[in-house]
């Protein structure tokens, strides 16, 4: 299953991670991500996470930050866990403005 990670890019940072057996230094992009909402009883909610990004999109991140990504991410589940990668199959998307905040066109659902 395919799901999708939305939210406002905070910052994008380099990490390094050295591998123990080989001692090979590998970088990755860190990207910051928040997403603001409100709840049904009108609540400020704020969420955040921290995704790893290959080092690939950190042009990208520095150019949008303060405007809103999609990571795609896959989705499985065995026996006994279930896993959660970016599924880089695809590209991230940026938009301008949030997607989900209602615009002067929308109409509440019944």
């Amino acid at each position: 299953m395919t799901l999708f990670f939305v939210g406002e890019i905070v910052s994008g940072d380099v990490i390094q991670r050295t591998d123990k057996h080989t001692g090979q230094i590998t970088e990755y992009l860190t990207v910051n991500v928040m997403m603001r909402m409100v709840t049904k009883q009108g609540k400020p909610k704020i969420y955040a996470e921290d995704i790893t990004l290959p080092m690939d999109y950190k042009d990208l991140i520095d150019r949008s930050v303060g405007k809103y990504i999609v990571i795609p991410y896959q989705y499985f589940t065995t026996k006994d866990k279930s896993f959660l990668f970016v599924d880089e199959k695809y590209q991230v998307i940026i938009l301008d403005k949030n997607p989900f905040e209602p615009t002067a066109q929308s109409k509440k659902a019944a």
